[in-house]
């Protein structure tokens, strides 16, 4: 089933990018709408640590009794275009495991350059081709599955995911959602909502399709003032492919909204600016937003 869900409702103005207002010839950026359900679990510091390439570092600040956090996202990608060329407006879904807090150890450019926080993408599952084919010549760590979005109306307030093999077999993944009713301005669930933004850097990095260097780019999301968010009380995820992140697979992980656990769970509607950088020319998103902290 395509996206989005039909009950979420993009606020006007969200993005001011593309062809919904701004006009660019550089074809290296991407622009679009993105439903966004970001959820924090937990593994230990060391699997974390194996899971970075040689050369970069996750911040032991952010360890917590033992546990390092790692992202799972889950997204609806509306109108994904490229600024020069909007006609290859694309709309897929994806499912995203990444590791925050990430720095470089071993720099590749001069050491006035930025070396982190980053956000590392470890593996992701998209439902359609081109998006992958796209990631693939950019070293992002995609695969094509069959990524499938559930609601039974648009007046539900729950919905789900599933990933499975594309040539059929059993579920990689199953993650169930019952959110709150109405979306709400981003600054109504401070501080709480502070903690997951400031965790998750628009800085990307991940290794270059050689494995001798990293590739960078700036998933700019600046614009959050304009974004809104659903507080989601009850989540329920069961991974049974070990692939998606170590050590996360075969036991029921939990979360139950933005007042009753670390980082909690939440869903976004936010307009994003993808902008591809060489390592030696790269400049930082400035991260978090002053104004939510």
């Amino acid at each position: 089933m395509d996206p989005p869900p039909q009950r979420i409702k993009c606020p006007p103005g969200i993005t001011p990018w593309g062809w919904m207002g701004g006009q660019t010839d550089d074809p290296a950026q991407w622009t679009g709408v993105y439903i966004a359900t970001i959820l924090v679990a937990w593994s230990d510091f060391a699997t974390v640590s194996k899971c970075l390439p040689k050369g970069l570092r996750a911040d032991s600040g952010l360890i917590r009794s033992g546990r390092y956090p790692v992202t799972l996202l889950f997204g609806c990608m509306n109108d994904a275009m490229n600024r020069l060329y909007p006609f290859l407006g694309l709309n897929y879904l994806e499912v995203f495991s990444a590791i925050p807090g990430v720095y470089i150890e071993t720099p590749d450019v001069p050491q006035d350059a930025f070396n982190g926080p980053y956000t590392y993408p470890y593996r992701g599952y998209l439902n359609r081709l081109l998006p992958c084919v796209l990631g693939w010549l950019a070293s992002y760590p995609k695969a094509w599955k069959r990524v499938e979005y559930h609601r039974q109306d648009q007046d539900s307030p729950d919905d789900s995911f599933q990933v499975l093999p594309v040539l059929g077999g059993k579920p990689l993944l199953t993650a169930k959602f019952e959110s709150d009713a109405d979306f709400q301005p981003l600054w109504y669930f401070k501080p709480r909502i502070a903690d997951i933004v400031a965790l998750i850097s628009p800085n990307v990095i991940h290794a270059n399709l050689l494995g001798n260097g990293f590739v960078r780019s700036s998933f700019n999301m600046s614009f959050l003032e304009n974004a809104v968010a659903w507080n989601l009380p009850d989540v329920s995820v069961e991974i049974s492919d070990p692939d998606l992140f170590p050590g996360l697979a075969g036991k029921p992980l939990v979360w139950q909204g933005l007042k009753t656990q670390d980082y909690g769970a939440a869903r976004f509607v936010v307009a994003w600016q993808l902008v591809p950088q060489s390592s030696k020319n790269f400049k930082e998103t400035p991260w978090p937003p002053q104004w939510l902290l």
